[in-house]
């Protein structure tokens, strides 16, 4: 599958949707230091999860520095708010389940 590219403060990121990710593991970020900098979630988890994994992941890439609690309660807040029927409707969105929630 291709990548998704993103920039985060003006550097090249990846997002890679694999099922190759360790054991015990829904999803990983590389250090932005790294030339391959890369998000890698876990393909096939469901909607709602896949949705919490990649806020999640997505954070550490923003806020490297910041600490594991902090980082987990902001990926499930802002997974939570993008999944909330209320907000996806005013923002005009469906919500599709591929893999189950």
């Amino acid at each position: 599958m291709a990548d998704h590219k993103i920039k985060i403060y003006g550097k090249d990121w990846s997002i890679r949707f694999t099922t190759t990710i360790p054991k015990g593991e829904f999803g990983y970020c590389t250090s932005p230091d790294q030339k391959d900098r890369h998000v890698a979630i876990n393909s096939r988890l469901g909607t709602d999860k896949m949705t919490a994994v990649i806020c999640h992941e997505l954070a550490h890439a923003c806020l490297w520095p910041i600490g594991e609690e902090a980082i987990e309660e902001l990926g499930e807040v802002v997974a939570n708010a993008l999944l909330d029927p209320d907000i996806l409707e005013r923002l005009g969105l469906a919500r599709v389940d591929r893999h189950g929630s």
